[in-house]
């Protein structure tokens, strides 16, 4: 069961900065220098964190009193690949926030509360993914669009990436 939301205009230029920041990550793939690779995935990564503080005012002025989150929570973008519980499906999506406790995807499907997925989630900037089992909390599908976000709640610790070095 999804639910129909109207989100304010801030969210789509949000959309707008994900989209550019994943088509920079392809970019940066190709250079063949490492170290300039090294120092363009580092820039990437500091001026998303940056704009995490951004988000969080916009979200703030945006959305006021909707947050009801148990855990802290920073904008986080990057590609995430969802395979379900029982292997028989895979979808793929883009992360938009994450906490110690869940994550919040951007997918062109809808799921359902309380379906099991197995998450891999490739920050921008990271050197490998994360992987970690989920559960769906919520499904929300776009009024303007035909994409849902959807809200997992995390059943397992993390596979952390290694650090850049």
């Amino acid at each position: 069961m999804t639910t129909s939301v109207t989100y304010p205009p801030c969210d789509g230029a949000f959309s707008r900065i994900q989209a550019l920041a994943s088509e920079l990550e392809k970019l940066i793939v190709k250079v063949e220098d490492p170290a300039v690779s090294k120092t363009l995935r580092n820039l990437l990564t500091d001026t998303l964190m940056q704009g995490d503080e951004l988000g969080a005012v916009a979200d703030a002025l945006c959305r006021p009193g909707t947050e009801n989150r148990r855990k802290n929570r920073i904008r986080a973008m990057g590609d995430v690949r969802l395979r379900a519980g029982n292997g028989t499906r895979e979808l793929e999506g883009h992360c938009l926030d994450l906490s110690l406790g869940g994550v919040c995807v951007n997918l062109e499907h809808a799921l359902e509360p309380g379906e099991r997925w197995n998450l891999e989630i490739r920050l921008y900037g990271a050197s490998s993914p994360m992987r970690i089992a989920g559960k769906v909390s919520w499904c929300r599908r776009h009024a303007d669009s035909h994409d849902h976000r959807v809200g997992f709640e995390f059943q397992s610790d993390p596979e952390l990436p290694e650090p850049n070095d």
